[in-house]
């Protein structure tokens, strides 16, 4: 700091950057007060210092250096710019007091080569605006940088290095920490800390764990040994700080069973009736949480509390050390530590079959007991929604307990784990079921936010400024007396920079780190915000998602989340099936092990079979397609479901809705159909009928009394739709439309129904031009009532009005509790904020800063009486909150792709969901019936001789599309360039031939009138 103008500290995560940054700052200034005079060589060391911390990639460089409004071409300053100003307006000779502004984040050439310079000896910022500020020579700059990788050599060479490496400090790096946190624990906590026996606990084991963890498994997200130590201390101190609560037993069900009358849905049968068709007994129910016996014990002897201390160590060990561990290693870490734990807790389980994860701790009887004892028994309430069914598992138990205990301490946590393990499902349960944080009279609040590919930091800061309750001057945080959590899913799904920056990622950790951050419109103002807990969710890196940087990970508490194994996942869904079928026959409830069976060997078959590929990229299966499967089943009318036979056709019908709809060629649909075939002699034991591919289910055969049940007549649906549901269409249109309804046109139609009548049923319909996804998908939404919305492209429409388009359909939706389709296709696109504003729809049912103040008023209005109804309170918060929950479900959105070309594979992997969210229908080509009724449908009314030589040619514009789709493959293969022929070729093949015809005929007709 003497010899340069600037400096970088260089190291890991974890390795003493920050601490030896603010211990000579606090050495400098603690000698100035004391009086110690410097020498003229170091004129400015010794006096006091003040930090201005900036983490440089969590804002944009123009927000950085400042910028020239392009409109009034007004300078604005940023963050950089105004401190620059700041400390040269301070540093003068009469005022010795030192400044270092603090970089902290990565160097990269997007902004650091504008401080070249500044750290030579010019030391003079240049800015855009023609501005040249002097930096006076108090002022150092400070770059902490985990490494030098995109560092151009200009900046390297004008700085001083300071490397910093775990092996400079003791025991690899975590020993010096591991005291020190242990120091500020004992005297944080007294007597309950037993700081020796933590000493000792540690030195015991936690270098053996780690040896065993760094050589022998796997993590999904990398981690480092210091960051493990902490979050040990962190999960112990959880554990003691909640050693008086009594969270020994499994909590009793939230509500009581309710059944079905059988004349009538919506009231519960007499008891006797309920006695027989909802049994309990574990007989019936193989799922049933098994718990132990325990005997208690005097809790008051001091060799109670050491032993639970002992305990609770060993917990933290593994769920510290061992709780990032990926599930495919987690059996080799269990195996490798259960020595290690066993020599420091000889009263630790001695079964070898379990693993070390299966067991928590119980604190009356102060021993070990399986996880499952804590699992409370699932109660199936008819009168909840679907998304509101939360059947508990061991699995799903532990990793929310340990996120409870985490939280109470205000520790971040980061789970981790593959697609559709439950990661959001599990922290939705805590939230509401054990944080309780929708109760205005609980101790938690909460909001949640879904990244995608196109989130911007200043997407999460708008995003939390508006949860934010401002406390005081420039500080934010939870409402008086309670507690904020903020929920980010998806965290790692955010695009890099060009080299390798996340800025979303570097804005979470700057609010971690240092507390806040800076007012975008107002630069001098640094927002601190203070009681916030993140629990954020990820995937592992790859298809899409990024890695992220240790420090900031190095943050959080790492959990990972295990697929579920098969045992866990039979249970969940037998549970909901099994309360749904309780008020049917003896025979129906027979089918439910299997059924819940056969539908999870088609998800394990196709998972594993039916890879996805870059033209098949929409082939990522995981849990929530079989949930779909489930809750298409509880859709049925219970007068609809009279026999076994008609349950396994529902059956065949949800599951292919679900899988089959989303295959794209003959070859795996046929595979798909084997499978069925197979599953219905080994589960079902019942031969196969060809018949069930063509079954359908929908609620729209008669209008005034609408019950999902199967359409056995298929001409009959027919009739209906083309002679009644399109004819009052058209009138309510003003169209003189005139669809053809051929059999697959029929069951698309029925599938958008299908989907388009669930709550939050979305549907992403894939297809070329002209099959039809528009049209059918107006005619399905005006057949199940729903008010269609979409937008209107203009040479003007920007993002600024797709947001006015935006504001109308959710008010609509939520305001008016109202069921809305808004159907919108990929051509409409004309920025990709567009889908991120989708993205949060589907996701979160909102999209931040959309709603100005009036239309809070009208929502708060509005929505009152629904919030009443429900029995809630009458809260601004709740009212809101309340609203978003009727977004989603009201609000339908069909969103139409075409599968040619790249855009289709890299929006389905930058926006996950797209799939995840959404029910997938693709549109394959256009049989040869159904091209010849489309010909048949538009000749009706030419006058072409006779019906021999209008029926040649429709044969013949069928053969000529076939022949041109048949050659365009031969062309494709040959030269490997495409042809595309689609549904609007054929139907403009037929047009150029309709207006030829009459040219021809005028002409003739003309010749015979001039004779």
């Amino acid at each position: 700091m003497v010899v340069r103008h600037g400096m970088m500290t260089v190291g890991l995560t974890h390795t003493g950057k920050t601490t030896a940054l603010e211990s000579l700052k606090r050495s400098l200034t603690s000698m100035h007060k004391e009086g110690h005079t410097p020498t003229e060589a170091n004129n400015f060391l010794f006096n006091t210092v003040h930090t201005h911390w900036v983490n440089p990639k969590s804002i944009t460089s123009e927000e950085l250096y400042g910028e020239v409004n392009s409109v009034t071409r007004e300078w604005s300053d940023g963050v950089l710019s105004y401190l620059a100003k700041l400390v040269a307006k301070e540093g003068n000779d009469d005022n010795p007091d030192r400044n270092w502004l603090v970089f902290d984040g990565p160097v990269d050439a997007v902004w650091i080569e504008n401080l070249n310079t500044v750290l030579d000896d010019n030391r003079m910022l240049c800015l855009v605006s023609g501005e040249r500020v002097k930096i006076p020579r108090q002022v150092i700059f400070v770059f902490e940088v985990q490494d030098l990788a995109v560092a151009s050599p200009a900046t390297v060479s004008r700085c001083g290095m300071v490397y910093m490496e775990p092996s400079y400090l003791e025991g690899d790096g975590w020993n010096p920490i591991s005291r020190s946190l242990n120091q500020k624990l004992k005297k944080k906590h007294g007597e309950r800390w037993l700081g020796d026996r933590v000493t000792a606990l540690i030195s015991q084991t936690v270098g053996k764990c780690l040896d065993v963890l760094r050589k022998s498994c796997k993590e999904w997200i990398a981690s480092v040994d210091q960051q493990l130590v902490i979050s040990l201390l962190h999960l112990l101190e959880a554990f003691v700080v909640n050693h008086d609560v009594d969270d020994d037993e499994a909590p009793e069900p939230l509500k009581e069973p309710v059944a079905m009358d059988e004349d009538d849905q919506d009231q519960p049968p007499a008891e006797e009736e309920q006695q027989d068709v909802a049994p309990t007994d574990t007989e019936e129910n193989p799922y049933s949480s098994k718990r132990e016996v325990t005997e208690a014990v005097d809790t008051t002897t001091p060799e109670y509390q050491s032993r639970m201390f002992d305990m609770y160590f060993v917990m933290s060990l593994i769920w510290s050390i061992g709780g990032n561990v990926s599930d495919s290693t987690r059996e080799k870490f269990s195996s490798s530590i259960r020595p290690i734990i066993e020599s420091v807790c000889d009263y630790f389980p001695k079964d070898e079959t379990q693993s070390v994860y299966s067991y928590c701790v119980h604190k009356r009887s102060a021993s070990f007991v399986p996880w499952e004892h804590k699992v409370p028994d699932f109660i199936y309430r008819k009168d909840a929604s679907f998304f509101e069914l939360f059947v508990p598992t061991s699995e799903t138990i532990c990793v929310k307990s340990i996120q409870l205990l985490l939280t109470s301490v205000g520790r971040h946590v980061l789970l981790n784990g593959v697609t559709g393990v439950g990661k959001s499902a599990i922290t939705t349960d805590l939230i509401f079921n054990d944080l309780k944080a929708d109760d205005p009279n609980a101790q938690w609040t909460f909001f949640a936010c879904v990244l995608s590919a196109q989130t911007s930091s200043k997407n999460i800061q708008e995003r939390m400024e508006t949860k934010l309750t401002k406390k005081r001057n420039n500080w934010f945080g939870a409402p008086p007396g309670k507690r904020l959590l903020f929920f980010v899913d998806d965290i790692n799904m955010p695009k890099l920079e060009i080299y390798g920056a996340s800025p979303p990622i570097e804005l979470l950790r700057q609010v971690i780190s240092h507390g806040g951050f800076y007012d975008r419109k107002k630069v001098s103002n640094f927002k601190h915000v203070e009681d916030l807990n993140i629990i954020a969710a990820c995937g592992p890196p790859g298809g899409g998602k990024n890695a992220m940087t240790q420090r900031f990970t190095a943050q959080l508490h790492m959990l990972c989340t295990p697929s579920l194994p098969a045992y866990s996942m039979k249970k969940i869904f037998f549970s909901i099936l099994r309360g749904f079928l309780s008020v049917f026959d003896v025979d129906i409830r027979s089918l439910c092990v299997p059924i819940v069976d056969a539908t999870l060997e088609c998800y394990e078959r196709i998972a594993k079979e039916m890879r996805p590929t870059p033209t098949k990229s929409h082939y990522t299966f995981n849990l929530r397609d079989l949930a779909k499967v489930i809750q298409g089943i509880l859709q049925v009318h219970r007068g609809a479901l009279d026999d076994r036979s008609t349950l396994l056709r529902l059956w065949t019908h949800e599951a292919s809705r679900i899988f089959h709809d989303r295959l794209v060629d003959e070859h795996d649909k046929s595979w798909w159909w084997r499978l069925v075939e197979e599953l219905f002699r080994k589960k079902f034991k019942e031969p196969w009928n060809t018949e069930h591919k063509e079954v359908l289910f929908g609620d729209y055969m008669k209008r005034d009394d609408k019950q999902y049940e199967e359409i056995t007549d298929i001409q009959k649906f027919h009739d209906i739709v083309a002679d009644d549901y399109q004819v009052d269409f058209n009138i309510q249109e003003s169209s003189e439309k005139e669809l053809v309804f051929f059999k697959d046109a029929l069951h698309h139609l029925s599938r958008i129904c299908r989907i388009i009548r669930q709550p939050r049923g979305n549907a992403l319909l894939v297809g070329v031009g002209g099959s039809g996804r528009q049209s059918l998908s107006s005619l399905a939404a005006f057949m199940c009532n729903m008010k269609k919305f979409q937008i209107s492209i203009t040479r003007a429409y920007g993002i600024n009005e797709f947001h006015e388009d935006l504001r109308k359909i959710m008010l609509d939706s939520g305001c008016d509790n109202q069921q809305s389709v808004f159907l919108i296709s990929d051509s409409q696109i004309i920025h990709e904020q567009m889908l991120e504003d989708i993205n949060n729809i589907l996701n979160t049912g909102e999209v931040p800063n959309l709603f100005e103040t009036e239309d809070i008023d009208r929502i708060l209005t509005s929505c009152r009486k629904y919030v009443k109804a429900a029995g809630k309170l009458e809260t601004r918060n709740v009212i809101i909150a309340h609203f978003t929950s009727l977004v989603r479900e009201n609000l339908k959105i069909v969103f139409t792709m075409s599968p040619i070309g790249d855009a289709f594979r890299n929006r389905l992997r930058m926006f996950p969901s797209l799939v995840n969210c959404m029910t997938i229908d693709w549109y394959t080509k256009w049989p040869k019936d159904a091209l010849l009724s489309v010909a048949e449908k538009a000749f009706s009314k030419q006058n072409l001789g006779s019906e021999e030589v209008k029926s040649s040619i429709c044969e013949m514009c069928v053969s000529i599309h076939r022949d041109v789709a048949t050659t365009s493959e031969e062309f494709y293969e040959a030269l490997r360039r495409r042809n595309y022929t689609t549904p609007t070729s054929y139907l403009a093949l037929i047009d150029s031939y309709k207006t030829m015809l009459q040219q021809q005929t005028k002409q003739v007709s003309d010749a015979t009138m001039r004779y």
